[in-house]
């Protein structure tokens, strides 16, 4: 004898849902959003937004005053998505962000390049011409940010840089430059090496003698921040390494450029 199936039957609930399907307290007939209370008789929360990370102003960005507002649902602009737990701006899903990072050029020697600032225009003198030029080892990455595969229209990019750059087994103090900008299409370049102020020939037979002897390895592990037009930012970490250290522990001329891909997280 077949035993007859069970019949589930979903309960109905008598606690109303509304705005963003949270639920409305009967009695005081505000919203419960996880985090605090929204009052749509008043169209704002009825506390100052927080953050487990103490900060004055948490999830602002400086360049968007309506970030500075504690109070506003969704930064004043309820039509920009949804607030999830009553905190986070109508920012964007890093879950749903991706960077692909490739060695676009090898590392290559390079001979009285003029050198340039975190923007990447050439630093002059008074007198219109570079202050300074530079005669070294250099690799270009190239990467792309996408959103649910799609690259990110318009993103704000910042770096910051922890570099390690070991010549013949004592660290050096490199200086690094750090870039920052917006990417129409979310590509962006980004240069990896080491050189030396050259003045001439000699200086630059000199420097290239020297990186081809002595055993060079740079080690970058970069942060790229991304600040996304819609709000909330995301990082990426991820690090390269630059040497001409072989497997056999030897240096050479030949260089070489490796990086990890970036792992993606909420920036907050």
């Amino acid at each position: 004898m077949t035993s007859p199936a069970a019949t589930l039957r979903e309960q109905p609930s008598s606690i109303p849902h509304r705005i963003s399907g949270k639920e409305r307290d009967t009695e005081s007939g505000n919203d419960y959003f996880l985090a605090r209370y929204y009052s749509s008789a008043m169209g704002r929360f009825l506390s100052p937004d927080w953050s487990a990370k103490q900060d004055p102003v948490p999830y602002a960005r400086l360049d968007n005053p309506q970030t500075l507002n504690l109070y506003a649902y969704l930064r004043n602009n309820p039509l920009a998505g949804v607030d999830a737990d009553g905190h986070c701006p109508p920012g964007q899903d890093c879950s749903k962000v991706q960077v692909k990072v490739t060695v676009e050029q090898k590392p290559k020697f390079t001979k009285n390049v003029p050198l340039k600032d975190k923007d990447g225009n050439v630093v002059k003198g008074p007198n219109g011409k570079p202050v300074e030029k530079d005669t070294g080892i250099h690799g270009k990455l190239a990467g792309t940010v996408t959103v649910n595969g799609t690259p990110a229209a318009g993103v704000k990019l910042t770096e910051s840089n922890a570099v390690t750059t070991v010549i013949d087994g004592t660290n050096t103090n490199p200086h690094v430059r750090e870039g920052e900008g917006t990417s129409p299409n979310g590509q962006y370049n980004d240069d990896i090496g080491y050189g030396f102020a050259t003045s001439g020939k000699a200086d630059n037979a000199n420097i290239i003698d020297q990186l081809s002897t002595e055993k060079l390895t740079i080690t970058d592990t970069q942060t790229l921040t991304m600040a996304f037009p819609s709000g909330g930012t995301c990082s990426a970490t991820s690090t390269r390494i630059l040497t001409n250290v072989g497997s056999d522990g030897n240096a050479s001329s030949h260089y070489t450029l490796t990086t990890t891909q970036p792992v993606v997280t909420p920036n907050q």
